[in-house]
């Protein structure tokens, strides 16, 4: 942007290339300066395109009160993640050994070869789940070439869809699952979780601190280092039992093993959450505001279906509705299944799934699910003109805008390749619709903060801001008072508060939720408190 706006200050960024050039508070000004200099022409061009009051209103101020959440960090419960961890790594060892069982042997629960060894050629189960086909003896005839073995994971695919196809014939693809999502689970959370940690000397507690990310194509806050948001709600871990006979045995001749008829079923369920070791300073509560169906409302609003405004301004439960809606039924004859179907549509609708994807979420065919998204469309006729509008105007503009104007720019939308073309249609109706839910919990935060703020103007800004007493020399902290933003979660704010002002805290918090924005719908906020984030209790205020 230096290159491109103002040339005239290339050369202060000799100096910004090495790291150890200068003086970190050398390159801090350096940047300033230059950043002050971009902005100058970036205003010009944001005031042009009508994105100037967007951008001094919302995503600044959004900015200062992410900068908060990363130096405030969220307090982390070293304890109870080694408890849960444990708890983990002893259903992984249970796991591991009902395997072996269930194989007649130990192998690699890592290895993809050696998984296609036991599935598919010692228990001669579908070869890639393919129930319905007929098993191939080519496909199945070698497993060693020139006296060495086969890649077997190149020959068959041991996905997770191909496991889960083959759950129902045999209790092993189950217990691989099982093993697979715990793994992960550590891998990719409970380990980056442990090495993140950094204790905070003046709340004497060790705490984590995630970098907020907002580059994302919709607007919306994401994380990393580590991704918090990734951290499960409460992960269920299921035993799977064996029904019927047992697991395949050697029948005599070498290398032959009896071909046995052996099924699961459920066993019971260990429930360990990851998010209990999340806690607030001592003496506080954590508090969860959470938005109800913000992106449903928005597509309520802006494709002004007066159907769904109806439902979602009648208080009832607002997916039974759109499928007696959808149906043409009595809300009471809904059953579980078809209120799922009509979430499942909705949300495909707002996320941009084609009907391929939408019917393997849904367990349909494609033909089915593309059945379903037009006799919903039909129905809800606003929907679907609000769909082909966008469309229409990004072919026109080039570009979609959210509620609040921030434009993102889909060239692919006039691609002749079809497949390309509805791929940039769709994400034209998702970044309309999830880009201003992403606008309005923008702005909620920063009213949040403002209001905080006036509130408790006593409190320290963060965790890491002090107040020097100049007069003796020592540096002393305010007294904590109100509430600390520590997380986001989509459409969801998590703030740690102190007990006594919990109740106003939680006020603040729903009634600037509940009116960033006036839509044609109402907007409604659920406040949760407790005293960890997996442990949340409603609150009614």
């Amino acid at each position: 942007m230096v290159t491109v706006y103002c040339p005239e200050e290339l050369s202060l960024l000799g100096g910004l290339g090495n790291p150890h050039a200068h003086d970190p508070r050398v390159r801090a000004a350096t940047k300033s300066v230059l950043v002050h200099a971009v902005m100058n022409h970036l205003t010009g061009l944001l005031e042009k395109d009508g994105m100037l009051d967007l951008f001094r209103s919302i995503e600044m101020p959004s900015q200062v009160s992410l900068a908060l959440l990363e130096l405030n960090g969220v307090g982390f419960s070293v304890e109870e993640c080694e408890r849960q961890k444990h708890v983990m790594q002893a259903k992984l060892s249970a796991l591991e050994s009902q395997a072996y069982n269930l194989a007649g042997h130990s192998f690699s629960l890592t290895s993809i070869d050696d998984i296609a060894q036991v599935l598919f050629l010692e228990l001669h189960l579908p070869p890639n789940g393919d129930v319905g086909g007929s098993k191939s003896r080519k496909t199945l005839g070698y497993t060693r070439r020139g006296g060495s073995r086969v890649r077997l994971g190149k020959q068959f695919s041991t996905t997770k869809d191909v496991l889960e196809k083959l759950r129902p014939l045999h209790p092993l693809p189950g217990v691989i699952l099982e093993w697979r999502r715990i793994t992960n689970a550590l891998t990719k959370v409970v380990f980056p979780l442990q090495r993140e940690k950094q204790y905070h000397n003046t709340l004497a507690m060790d705490r984590i601190y995630p970098i907020a990310q907002t580059h994302t194509a919709t607007g919306r806050v994401s994380f990393t280092e580590p991704n918090i948001q990734n951290v499960p709600k409460d992960f269920e871990i299921s035993m799977p039992t064996v029904v019927g006979e047992s697991p395949p045995s050697q029948d005599g001749k070498k290398g032959k093993k009896r071909r046995s008829v052996v099924t699961s079923e459920q066993g019971p369920a260990f429930c360990v959450s990851m998010r209990h070791a999340f806690v607030p300073f001592s003496g506080g509560m954590i508090l969860a505001a959470d938005y109800s169906q913000l992106e449903l409302r928005v597509l309520a609003h802006l494709s002004k279906d007066q159907r769904l405004l109806q439902v979602l301004n009648g208080g009832a439960d607002v997916f039974r509705c759109i499928a007696a809606e959808w149906k043409s039924i009595d809300p009471e004859s809904v059953n579980d299944n078809l209120r799922q179907q009509a979430k499942q549509i909705c949300y495909g609708i707002i996320y941009g799934m084609g009907a391929k994807s939408l019917g393997e979420q849904m367990g349909v065919e494609e033909n089915d699910a593309a059945c379903y998204i037009e006799s919903f469309k039909a129905r809800y006729k606003g929907i679907n003109a609000f769909l082909r509008e966008t469309v229409k105007n990004c072919i026109k503009n080039g570009y979609v805008q959210t509620l609040m104007g921030r434009r993102r720019y889909l060239p692919e939308i006039t691609n002749t390749n079809t497949h390309v073309k509805g791929h940039a249609e769709r994400q034209a109706v998702n970044t309309t619709v999830q880009g201003s839910a992403a606008d309005i919990v923008k702005l909620a935060t920063v009213n949040i903060q403002k209001r905080l703020q006036k509130t408790y103007p006593a409190a320290p800004l963060s965790h890491q801001h002090t107040h020097s007493a100049s007069s003796n020399r020592r540096v002393r902290t305010s007294p904590l008072r109100g509430a600390y933003f520590v997380l986001q979660l989509h459409d969801e704010l998590i703030y740690e508060t102190t007990e006594e002002d919990l109740i106003q805290v939680a006020h603040i918090v729903k009634r600037e939720m509940e009116s960033a924005v006036k839509l044609y719908v109402k907007m409604k906020a659920k406040v949760k408190v407790g005293p960890s984030w997996g442990n949340l209790q409603d609150l009614d205020i």
